[in-house]
Order: structure tokens, then sequence, then C-alpha cells
């Protein structure tokens, strides 16, 4: 039995007949943490959002726990499977945003249990004994009843990450979790995404932050121009780079 939480095969995807993503091979392993590195319009964020299905990709296939998502295959050619197959499989998928996506009407506490509640069906005390668990792990008792707009970028990014872990997802993926952020506030999030890996949750993050990713990634990806140039475990490209373009990177980022 294959450990790939995530398989993707193939994937390749284009607006407007401009291709961001060029033929991308990559795997997951359960417990990894994968960072994904590369210049801005790399195809980084995009890939992501294939990967989810909330872009349609134009060949190729993403597997998400063993099932295709967003497709099944029929005589022998891939169709697009329902709304309701694709909210099923989507559920293994935890997705933390640049923009924190909170609903703003709702406190802390609340956010945290929407989707347990209304998706998953547990009962709303369930769903807050985990979510004042989750508060509680990522910092944040002291908030649970603030509303996002009472609360700092930084907490609402917390609370966002907590969102995500009470729906038990097989992985979490990140997008540029702290591009929004003020500097001050950078590291209370990448703190708690340490703290998430040392856990041994399986995590995606695509970011600009080089020393997190030294730090916590299993295995580092370099994109560029839609295609993954280098990748490896995070010692090897960090520290020793293979392709030309790579080493022009970091030494950028540095």
């Amino acid at each position: 039995m294959s450990d790939h939480i995530i398989s993707i095969r193939g994937l390749s995807k284009a607006f407007n007949g401009h291709r961001v993503l060029d033929d991308v091979d990559l795997d997951i392993d359960q417990g990894q943490v994968v960072c994904v590195l590369g210049p801005s319009g790399a195809g980084k964020s995009t890939l992501l959002r294939c990967i989810c299905h909330f872009e349609k990709i134009d060949t190729g296939h993403v597997s998400v726990d063993g099932t295709i998502m967003g497709y099944h295959f029929h005589n022998g050619k891939l169709h697009e499977s329902s709304s309701k197959q694709i909210a099923r499989t989507r559920r293994n998928i935890g997705v933390v945003f640049q923009q924190f996506n909170l609903f703003p009407h709702l406190t802390a506490l609340e956010n945290v249990i929407e989707g347990p509640v209304h998706v998953l069906g547990l009962s709303k005390s369930e769903a807050i004994l985990e979510a004042e668990k989750l508060l509680k792990q990522v910092g944040l008792t002291d908030q649970k009843n603030k509303y996002p707009a009472q609360m700092s970028g930084g907490q609402q990014q917390r609370v966002a990450i907590a969102r995500a872990l009470n729906m038990n997802p097989k992985v979490i993926l990140f997008d540029e979790p702290t591009s929004a952020l003020d500097p001050e506030l950078v590291g209370e999030v990448l703190q708690t995404m340490k703290d998430l890996a040392n856990q041994g949750i399986t995590m995606m993050v695509v970011t600009h932050e080089v020393g997190f990713a030294r730090d916590v990634a299993d295995i580092i990806v370099i994109m560029e121009s839609g295609r993954i140039i280098e990748s490896g475990p995070a010692h090897e490209v960090l520290g020793h780079p293979k392709h030309k373009r790579t080493a022009e990177f970091l030494r950028s980022v540095r």
C-alpha cells in the first residue's frame, strides 16, 4: 500500500492560453512537511488550488488519500465528479489561505465549529469541546469569544489553522500563510506551524520564509514558470542546490 497522501501526475493548467502549471509530478507522504518555494508567478498557489479542485485542471490528475480529486475514470477516460463527490474527497484536505477567510459575524469559537457541525454532522457540544482544545493548542483560549475584527492578523490566522484542524484532515495546505501579516506577527503563526510539524501533521506549505522551511521541511520543492525545477531533502536543496536557478533564487531571498 502506498503511503502517498497526495500524488500528482502530469498536472498542467493554463489561463487564457498562458500555461501556469506544466506537467507537474509530486508525491507527499504521511507525516511529511513539504515546503514549496519559488519566485512570484511560479505557479505555487495555483498548484494548491488544483489539488483542492478549486481550479479545474487541464491535463493530468491529483489523488488524495487514494481517490482522484475532482474526477473519476469511466471507460478509460477521466470525467468530472459530482459536486457531492468532490466535497467528500475535499474533506481530507485542510486549507489555510493568505487572507484568513473567517466569517466576520462569528466568534473565534463559532468559526472553528462551523465545519464540524454543518459538514461533518458533529453535535454542537462535541464540536465545542474539540474546538476549545484546538484554540488552546494555538494559544487562543482567551480569544475564543472575540470576533475577527477584535483580533490581530496573527490571531485570526491561528483561528484559521484551528478551523482547518477541526475538520480532522489528512493533510493541511498552507498558501503563503504569513504574507498578509505585519512583520511582528509572523513569528507567532510560524511557531504554531512548527508545533504542528512536530506533531507529525502532514503539511504542504507555499512560503517565502526560507528560514521556516529550513527548520521544519522534510522536502523542499522549487518551482519556476509552472515547473518543478528541483526537489529533495531540505538540507540538500537549501544547502547544496543542483539547479542554477535554485541557487540564484535562494541567494535572492536570503
